[in-house]
C-alpha cells in the first residue's frame, strides 16, 4: 500500500487515575481512536489516512489530543462527539478550528520541566552513533559495526 496522505495519531497514553498530569486513555482516548478508525474505512479513505494509536503527545492538560500529519495540526481536548467533525475535514481538506492547538497549548501550565544532568566526555558517548543518550546501546545496520 502506498504512504498515506494523512496519518492521525490519537494519544493512548494511560496514567494512574490519581496522576496529577491526567492522561488521554482517562479521558476516552481508546473509544476515539476505535471510531478514528471505523469512520476512515466507512467513508473509504483507508487508502488516503491512516489511524494510528500513538504514546503521550505532552499535551495532557488539554484533554485526548490527535496529531495530523503532515500537516503538523494538533486538536485537544477531543471527544467521541468530535470524530465525525474531524472525519468531515479529513474528506474536505479543512481543519477544525475549534479544536486545534495553537503554540501557547504547548506550554505545560505547571511550567518547565527540569534539566537532568549534562552528559559529558568521550567515555559518555557511543562510538557507533556519537550519540550520547545511547552509549552502550548495540548499533546495527548497513555500514555500522556492533558494539555495546
Amino acid at each position: 500500500m502506498p504512504q498515506r496522505e494523512r496519518y492521525l495519531w490519537v494519544c493512548q497514553n494511560e496514567r494512574p487515575a490519581d496522576h496529577p498530569k491526567g492522561s488521554c486513555a482517562g479521558l476516552g482516548s481508546e473509544r476515539v481512536l476505535k471510531l478514528l478508525k471505523a469512520g476512515v474505512v466507512k467513508r473509504g479513505l483507508r487508502h488516503r489516512v491512516r489511524v494510528c494509536g500513538s504514546s503521550c503527545l505532552d499535551v495532557c492538560w488539554k484533554g485526548v489530543a490527535v496529531a495530523v500529519m503532515p500537516d503538523q495540526v494538533f486538536y485537544g481536548g477531543v471527544h467521541v462527539a468530535d470524530v465525525d467533525a474531524i472525519l468531515d475535514g479529513l474528506e474536505e481538506g479543512s481543519c477544525i478550528e475549534r479544536l486545534m492547538l495553537d503554540g501557547t497549548d504547548f506550554d505545560d501550565p505547571r511550567g518547565p520541566l527540569p534539566q537532568g544532568p549534562e552528559v559529558k566526555g568521550p567515555a559518555a558517548t557511543n562510538p557507533a552513533t556519537k550519540d550520547p543518550a545511547t552509549k552502550g546501546v548495540e548499533a546495527k545496520g548497513p555500514g555500522t559495526k556492533s558494539r555495546v
